[in-house]
């Protein structure tokens, strides 16, 4: 990614301090987090940790059956055998982020139950069955790796299935920390930016869990700090480097569809970065990624999790745009007063850190600046704040169509959305901090009349 050694090293030497003070916060919160909450206390335990389970040990592309689920909506059901001690996940519990850093503080009552799972000697199962589920195709498996990885090596050595669990955990937060202190490395402004959002307590729980939030927020990180370093480089890629941008582009598109609004930043580098024709050998590439690879995989197993009907809300929504937007809007206007605590304070923290980096990159508006050229200038900004606007209306749109019944919604907000959704977005600002170089067009001045 960068050509020279020496370019790396200069790197290395602006960024030594923060990656250490980021590496030690993260190890010391990640401590903690093993030490005090159960490796299935987390949100959606029967998916993560049977995915995990699942690439561990060959078994993600096991053949899915279809079912209705309680609303009538078709799902696709995969069943993957394993030890009783791994796949009937005892003792696990579906809590928030939130919830889970407060179980830290006044301890996990359900770690018990699952560090005595398996204890009486395992046995051969399939899951799902009535009394244990398994959602272990919902994502794309290759993002669990770092778990699997992990767990694999806990099945090597023949421990317990807490130690496994425990061991994936670590495997998570290993990868975490090297991909997210490469982005702060390559970024070459916002480290302290990116450093801070590495750092918070859900970011490092969610590095520290089998969830598969981390490698997302992981991937969007790379991908941004990547961006940002061949804009503000100004130089035209080389193939090498579009590889680069396609493959990380590639994988945040696979992770969730909902971030994909920020990979638009590529189609606006300025020619002189990004000709015309690698903008259409981008797209082309994620296009032929999306139709040969995720898009089979998709309609052969994923399976996604519904709480309504979703195709009469689909139907609902195509005949009542009006009433979706309005919905979409009361959600956003109710963020602020739904986030907790804990979310609102790192929020807080996250903004106020990006606006005191603000001053040294925005160009003010004068008059014997163009329009054109503050625009120019400022098109990371535009297109950053942009990406994220439009990533939340995916979510919102997403939450409308899979979690609320929207022909009983009346004038109530959309339910289901959760604080960890917005750490993917927050890399996303760090686009802001870069400052393009207009064109000579962009750059024409207003020049007084003589007098």
């Amino acid at each position: 990614m960068i050509h020279r050694k020496g370019d790396l090293r200069n790197e290395y030497k602006k960024s030594w301090i923060l990656l250490l003070c980021f590496a030690m916060l993260c190890i010391i919160q990640a401590s903690w987090f093993l030490i005090r909450t159960g490796p299935l206390t987390i949100p959606d335990p029967d998916m993560h940790a049977t995915a995990a389970y699942a690439l561990a040990t060959g078994q993600s592309l096991n053949a899915t059956r279809t079912e209705l689920d309680d609303f009538g909506n078709p799902g696709k059901v995969q069943t993957i055998r394993g030890e009783s001690g791994y796949l009937y996940l005892e003792g696990r519990k579906g809590v928030l982020v939130d919830n889970a850093l407060l179980l830290s503080l006044s301890g996990d009552p359900y770690r018990t139950q699952q560090r005595a799972s398996g204890a009486d000697g395992t046995k051969i199962v399939s899951v799902p069955s009535e009394q244990h589920p398994n959602r272990s195709n919902q994502y794309f498996p290759l993002l669990y790796a770092p778990q699997a990885l992990g767990l694999r090596v806990g099945l090597w050595l023949n421990t317990s299935p807490y130690t496994g669990w425990q061991l994936s955990r670590i495997g998570n937060l290993v990868a975490f920390v090297v991909l997210w202190g490469f982005a702060i490395l390559l970024i070459p402004r916002g480290k302290l930016f990116l450093t801070l959002i590495g750092s918070l307590p859900t970011t490092v729980f969610l590095a520290s869990s089998l969830m598969v939030d981390a490698m997302v927020c992981a991937l969007c990180a790379c991908f941004v700090a990547l961006l940002a370093r061949y804009a503000h480089r100004h130089r035209p890629l080389t193939y090498t480097q579009m590889a680069w941008i396609i493959m990380l582009s590639w994988l945040v598109l696979c992770s969730k569809i909902v971030y994909a609004p920020m990979l638009l930043v590529t189609l606006i580098l300025p020619r002189s970065v990004l000709s015309g024709k690698g903008k259409l050998a981008v797209v082309a590439a994620w296009g032929a990624g999306a139709l040969l690879i995720f898009v089979p995989w998709y309609l052969r197993f994923s399976g996604t999790l519904a709480l309504t009907n979703v195709a009469d809300n689909i139907s609902f929504i195509r005949t009542h745009l009006g009433i979706t937007t309005s919905a979409v809007f009361r959600t956003f206007r109710h963020l602020p007063v739904s986030l907790s605590q804990s979310a609102s304070i790192e929020l807080f923290l996250v903004f106020n850190v990006w606006l005191l980096a603000m001053p040294t990159v925005v160009v003010r508006e004068h008059d014997s600046i163009s329009r054109g050229y503050w625009i120019g200038r400022n098109r990371y900004l535009l297109l950053s704040v942009g990406s994220i606007t439009a990533s939340l209306v995916c979510m919102m749109l997403f939450l409308a169509i899979t979690w609320n019944d929207m022909s009983t919604l009346g004038t109530a907000h959309l339910e289901g959305f959760q604080e960890r959704y917005l750490i993917p977005l927050m890399p996303v600002a760090a686009f802001g901090l870069i400052r393009d170089k207009p064109s000579i067009r962009d750059c024409a001045c207003h020049v007084p009349e003589p007098d």
